[in-house]
């Protein structure tokens, strides 16, 4: 037990040093301690791991392009959608940033999960199991369309690989990337969710409901991190801070 801990102890340190963020360090952690439970459930070992996880800083980057730079990445992306690998970049764009989609659930997306108007998501977390259907407008429809048509509705995964495989989570990163630089951006997949969720908690004045089934995050917590950074609590308050300190020194 000692040196399995000391193990696991150092994996986790190694991940601070490296300057890895909390959430990816303790999902690691996570995972091997899903590892050890199992083996000592089967009787393989009689030990278990006390390694904690890392502290949080509780909060969360939610930066994202702002929707100039969107519809830069989209139009860029429309352009180049004359081909199947063009018109399948597209699909994902808009589905990334439409119905602020995760790009784990765009891999898993099938064909048959796309229906007329409809797209059933696979869910995260506890929910990871369970189809999630949405609707959707008729920009990103459309795009899904001239991409199945391009790439034929063969069974199987909705967005495939040149080599015809499931398009894994690190090529998605790599065309979001890819799209961003062409149109003069430093953008990530989940940038554009987090661009997604700002602009719908433009639209809605702030609906923290509305929003929060937009973006299917399971605790309103999350959903409120949008509205209070598109408010600017923390800035609000810190000038009322320091006109409350000069008001005071003229006294």
């Amino acid at each position: 037990q000692g040196e399995a801990n000391g193990l696991v102890l150092r994996y986790r340190n190694s991940m601070v040093l490296k300057g890895m963020a909390p959430n990816t360090i303790n999902g690691r952690l996570t995972s091997i301690r899903s590892l050890v439970k199992l083996a000592r459930t089967l009787g393989l070992i009689s030990w278990s791991l006390d390694v904690q996880p890392v502290k949080s800083s509780g909060m969360r980057d939610t930066s994202g392009p702002d929707l100039k730079g969107v519809s830069r990445m989209l139009d860029h992306a429309h352009d180049n959608a004359l081909n199947v690998l063009g018109a399948r970049d597209y699909a994902i764009l808009r589905l990334l940033f439409d119905l602020a989609l995760r790009r784990i659930e765009i891999t898993r997306l099938n064909v048959d999960d796309y229906q007329p108007g409809r797209l059933s998501i696979w869910g995260k977390g506890k929910n990871e199991h369970e189809k999630e259907p949405r609707t959707l407008p008729p920009q990103t429809e459309t795009a899904i369309k001239n991409y199945l048509i391009l790439r034929g509705s063969v069974d199987g995964p909705l967005f495939r690989s040149r080599k015809s495989g499931r398009l894994s989570g690190e090529q998605v990163w790599r065309i979001v990337k890819g799209i961003g630089v062409a149109s003069g951006l430093d953008v990530w997949p989940h940038a554009l969710r987090h661009s997604s969720v700002s602009v719908a908690m433009d639209a809605t004045d702030g609906n923290i409901e509305k929003v929060q089934i937009h973006a299917r995050h399971r605790d309103p917590e999350t959903t409120m991190i949008y509205r209070d950074r598109r408010n600017d609590v923390a800035g609000e308050i810190s000038r009322l801070v320091a006109d409350t300190a000069d008001k005071r020194s003229r006294e």
